[in-house]
């Protein structure tokens, strides 16, 4: 007489379970795929450099929306896609994506090389701002997408990494990588930047793409924004509406020989991808020549 049955999807929870253990570190290991022999040693290293988390503005109310959760699973890939060509046309290396936007770093080895770094960035995140609000990444959502970002001022961050040929790992962490998350999800205005004073001071408060203007908080805000920590808070810069076409041209054609390069780096992105992408290369061109 057979015995009871099973609780449906048991035996596969069982195998599973059976197949997967802790190593040394912690760290989940599938058996039946992988050894301890084969798996790269993490390497760590401390560097300083700039952070840059972009984060899209509401989306825990497109996804938990039916009528906007399509139209937010059409729009990450494409926002993924933009991005790496952006952040390394400006010299930086993605980490990571956030699931509702993504983690970029630009390191560099002096102090006085953050005068060279921090126009860059700033200038990425312009244009990712510009090239949502205007085009939607040539989509047509029911709601319009918007970005925010935070951008710090990191001099002893922790990048974690492994060689692992099926499942490398990147990461980077550090108190100013912390604290740029949570300025990407503070209020702000066009074009929605959130940084601080050290790379204000770095570009000046009257910027190529924006004004800056600091930004006080009292207690509540402390703890609603930042958990209530201090660290960072006394010194928070948000940009501020000013400026108009002459703006948007000086970024989008390049103030500079830098600003030129990078141009030039992403439009080559741009031109190697998909349709889509050329056809928002060629949008782009045509609101440059409106701008000027």
């Amino acid at each position: 007489m057979a015995g009871p049955e099973a609780p449906r999807g048991a035996a596969q929870v069982d195998r599973r379970a059976a197949n997967v253990a802790l190593s040394s570190e912690g760290q989940r290991v599938t058996l039946a795929s992988t050894t301890m022999a084969e798996r790269e040693p993490f390497v760590f290293g401390r560097y300083r450099g700039l952070v840059w988390v972009c984060d899209i503005k509401g989306s825990s109310t497109y996804l938990n929306d039916p009528r906007s959760a399509l139209d937010m699973e059409k729009f990450l890939p494409r926002m993924l896609t933009v991005a790496h060509g952006i952040v390394e046309a400006a010299g930086g290396e993605l980490i990571k994506f956030t699931g509702d936007g993504f983690l970029a770093w630009f390191p560099f080895d002096l102090n006085r090389d953050l005068e060279l770094a921090a126009p860059a960035v700033l200038d990425a995140a312009w244009k990712t701002t510009f090239l949502i609000n205007v085009t939607q990444l040539g989509l047509e959502p029911a709601r319009k997408f918007q970005v925010r970002h935070g951008i710090t001022y990191e001099q002893d961050g922790l990048l974690m990494h492994n060689a692992h040929p099926k499942h490398p790992v990147r990461d980077l962490i550090g108190r100013s990588v912390i604290q740029a998350f949570r300025l990407s999800g503070l209020p702000t205005r066009y074009p929605n930047i959130a940084t601080v004073g050290a790379i204000v001071d770095a570009v000046g408060e009257d910027w190529a793409g924006g004004t800056f203007a600091r930004r006080e908080f009292d207690p509540e805000e402390i703890i609603k924004h930042f958990k209530g920590e201090r660290f960072g808070t006394s010194s928070v810069f948000l940009t501020v509406p000013s400026g108009g076409r002459s703006r948007t041209a000086a970024v989008l054609d390049g103030a500079d020989d830098r600003a030129r390069d990078f141009e030039e780096r992403y439009r080559r992105f741009m031109a190697s991808g998909p349709e889509w992408c050329r056809a928002l290369l060629q949008q782009q061109m045509g609101l440059l020549k409106e701008s000027l």
